[in-house]
Order: structure tokens, then C-alpha cells, then sequence
């Protein structure tokens, strides 16, 4: 592999295990677009950060620590949810009734 020029090194090293990252990415993300997007951005990582891979360990740990990172930087969707403001019908000068007054007599 020593000979072999560092795009095609990069290019087999990916393939072979794009989809254990995208496996990976998934499982903490649940959400295929949002996966897609953080692999693509992962592998914008990997690819600037190759020079500095050491090719006599394994490929997969290091992809997943940028994977891992990127998950963390990706925006999470926005999931407030509106709740309008409830009129409690208890309060203090109104105490909540006894359930047994609430029954119907006949």
C-alpha cells in the first residue's frame, strides 16, 4: 500500500468501510438525511485530514472519531413544540373538590 498514491489509498480505505461509518452515524442519529449529511461531512474530514492517518493501524477507529465529532457539531432539529399556557382551574382560593362530591347522586 506504501506505493499506491494517497487519493487511491484514501478512495479503497473509504469504500471498504463506508458502510460500517454510515452504520455507526445512524445508530445516533436515526435519520437517514441527517446521516447522509454528517458522512458527507465526515468524509470532507477524513479526506483533509489524511496526510496525518497512520496507515499501519486500522482505518475505522480513526474515521469514527470524526464521524463521532461531526455528529456532536451536526444541528439537531428544532423540537420545541408550542404549549399554550393552561388555566388551571384549582387554586388556592379554589381548592380542588373531593372526588366522592364529584360523583353523581340520584
Amino acid at each position: 500500500m506504501p506505493s499506491e498514491n494517497p487519493t487511491a489509498q484514501f478512495t479503497d480505505q473509504f469504500v471498504q468501510n463506508e458502510r460500517a461509518l454510515y452504520g455507526y452515524v445512524f445508530s445516533m442519529v436515526a435519520n437517514h438525511a441527517d446521516t447522509d449529511d454528517i458522512v458527507q461531512s465526515t468524509l470532507i474530514q477524513l479526506w483533509e485530514n489524511f496526510e496525518k492517518y497512520n496507515p499501519e493501524r486500522p482505518f475505522l477507529p480513526w474515521a469514527f472519531r470524526f464521524a463521532y465529532r461531526q455528529v456532536l457539531m451536526h444541528p439537531r432539529p428544532q423540537r420545541h413544540r408550542h404549549r399554550p399556557q393552561q388555566k388551571h382551574c384549582f387554586s388556592p382560593e379554589r381548592p380542588h373538590p373531593n372526588p366522592r362530591s364529584l360523583i353523581l347522586k340520584k
